[in-house]
């Protein structure tokens, strides 16, 4: 990967009106999933599933050197029962390049849609990046069975909040409280009185995926007025 090419072109960042594909913004500043896909992509340390080799690769696009990383890929079913893990330590990833960490193995036992999780952990056991796949067995590409997954009970808890007039920044606590993984979790802000959306409000992170009992901590912002109060709330495509 990015041996043939060196440039990034991205077409049709928003449209003018209202439209479900090819943006990275819409036209009221709402970031859909290709705003937090992209945003991943681009991360300075990413580890990451190449789909044409099922080769795992760490991407260093700074100039820093790492070293003693360790990457763990764990496969699931949609219910979130774990089949397989790997794992593997990194001596050295080197500055602004590419380095393979192995190449994932998937069980012939496996028939129905899985998940694959990679995580990419640091020499002080801190978690670097974390990325999740949807995957089938085959080159049929049939996700059906997500459509009879029971409901996830997902919940919010605010850690931090500071306002300075209309300027809101802060974190939130977003956990998955039920035995089955939570897809597609995605949260946003509305006005505490008429319920309209509060945009544009800016998530750290936006469409992902929530395995049972994990917690993840999400920075925000967002600007208001003065009068207004904001009520966050959470969705999913189980929830």
């Amino acid at each position: 990967m990015w041996h043939n090419c060196s440039g990034v072109l991205l077409w049709m960042s928003h449209p003018a009106w209202p439209s479900m594909v090819w943006q990275t913004y819409s036209y009221d500043c709402e970031t859909p999933g290709a705003y937090f896909g992209a945003k991943k992509a681009c991360k300075p340390l990413h580890v990451q599933l190449n789909l044409a080799t099922n080769e795992i690769d760490i991407i260093n696009a700074s100039l820093a050197f790492y070293k003693q990383l360790s990457v763990k890929a764990e496969l699931f079913t949609l219910e979130g029962k774990r089949m397989s893990i790997q794992q593997e330590q990194i001596s050295t990833v080197p500055q602004d390049g590419m380095i393979k960490a192995f190449d994932l193995i998937v069980p012939t036992k496996i028939k129905e849609v899985y998940v694959v999780r990679l995580t990419l952990i640091d020499a002080q056991h801190k978690v670097k990046d974390i990325n999740s796949y949807m995957r089938t067995p085959s080159s049929k590409e049939d996700f059906k069975g997500l459509n009879s997954l029971s409901n996830a009970v997902v919940k919010l808890s605010r850690i931090h909040l500071n306002r300075i007039g209309d300027q809101v920044n802060g974190h939130i606590r977003v956990s998955n409280r039920s035995n089955i993984p939570a897809y597609g979790v995605s949260l946003g802000c509305k006005d505490n009185v008429t319920e309209e959306p509060i945009l544009p409000c800016f998530f750290s992170d936006g469409y992902f995926l929530l395995m049972p009992g994990e917690s993840r901590t999400l920075s925000f912002h967002y600007k208001i007025s003065e009068k207004q109060k904001g009520v966050f709330y959470v969705e999913g495509y189980n929830m």
